[in-house]
């Protein structure tokens, strides 16, 4: 569901090109994850961070996505501030 409504913002906009590598690393990290899903029935989180009691716990596609969702914020607010 994220994943269409962000594409639809993404290439609604006249400047999409910006909006490309986000968008890809995204979408890629959904992909990676609905593919595990679907082999397997899970996804495998293998990347701990010792902080505590509740620690994330992670894996790649789940960074990617992250990381997508955050520079796709970023670049929103940069073109937002040129105009």
């Amino acid at each position: 569901m994220y994943s269409i409504l962000f594409f639809g913002a993404c290439f609604g906009k006249k400047d999409a090109k910006k909006y490309g590598v986000p968008l890809a690393i995204t979408l890629g990290g959904a992909y990676g994850n609905f593919l595990e899903r679907w082999k397997k029935g899970y996804v495998t989180d293998f990347i701990y961070i010792k902080k505590g009691k509740n620690a994330p716990i992670f894996n790649v596609a789940d960074a990617s996505l992250l990381l997508g969702a955050i520079s796709v914020v970023i670049t929103s607010f940069i073109e937002t501030e040129k105009k």
